[in-house]
């Protein structure tokens, strides 16, 4: 659906999937394009070099990421690498909070442009707001910090108080921080997507498991051994 019209686009995701629902049948879609498989999904499969990197609700999969792979291509984030040091994650000498149980071999710390707001008071780094860009329903922000350019997005409720140039304070709730690996741990290899499409067609073919959900098939996939990533094919 990439040639229509952002609009169009919108109107034909909704109408998709509320024919889904209305028919209840099993349905398989392959794309590139994120906002279709967020739209008309019930559960995602994100697929990186032959393997698939994660795979789960698109709500889950959106708020949490298992690496940097599925962290920036599932929407917008801000990815740090550095290092766990007790109960800080530190980043070019900077101390961020880091959520509890954060592994020392999860190098990257992430927070998502929509979870960051500007904060006088008590910010967790502070930087200088860089450029603005006006998107009609939300504004996002970019701001050069000590750790690097960081983008921020908020919602178009009033016009905004300070420009570019302006230095400014941000922060963030602990719970929307996540340390990954820089790399998400492979679940399953991409020829076994070749099964699961088979055993839908078969099973809405026969007329029997009609609208079967895909943590049924997933069920009878094969997996990757345990702690061996699964084998690419090309």
């Amino acid at each position: 659906m990439g040639a229509l019209d952002a609009k169009l686009r919108e109107e034909i995701h909704i109408e998709l999937r509320a024919l889904q629902r209305r028919l209840g049948i099993t349905t398989i879609m392959v794309t590139h394009d994120q906002a279709e498989a967020m739209t008309l999904a019930d559960r995602v499969a994100l697929v990186n070099r032959g393997c698939v990197e994660q795979m789960g609700k698109p709500y889950e999969m959106y708020e949490q990421p298992n690496g940097r792979f599925a962290s920036t291509f599932l929407g917008h984030a801000n990815v740090f690498s550095g290092s766990v040091s007790d109960d800080d994650f530190v980043v070019r000498g900077v101390a961020l909070p880091a959520p509890p149980g954060a592994s020392q071999e999860k190098p990257d710390y992430i927070v998502r442009p929509e979870k960051i707001e500007f904060a006088e008071q008590g910010p967790i780094v502070r930087g200088s707001r860089s450029a603005r860009v006006f998107l009609g329903n939300h504004w996002v922000f970019q701001v050069e910090t000590p750790l690097g350019s960081i983008q921020t997005a908020c919602a178009n409720t009033a016009p905004p108080s300070v420009g570019e140039g302006d230095e400014v304070g941000l922060r963030w709730d602990l719970r929307n921080a996540r340390i990954v690996a820089p790399e998400g741990k492979a679940e399953i290899a991409i020829q076994h997507l070749a099964v699961w499409a088979e055993l839908a067609g078969r099973l809405d073919g026969a007329g029997h498991g009609r609208g079967a959900t895909c943590d049924d098939l997933l069920a009878q996939l094969p997996r990757p051994a345990a702690g061996r990533r699964a084998s690419t094919h090309r």
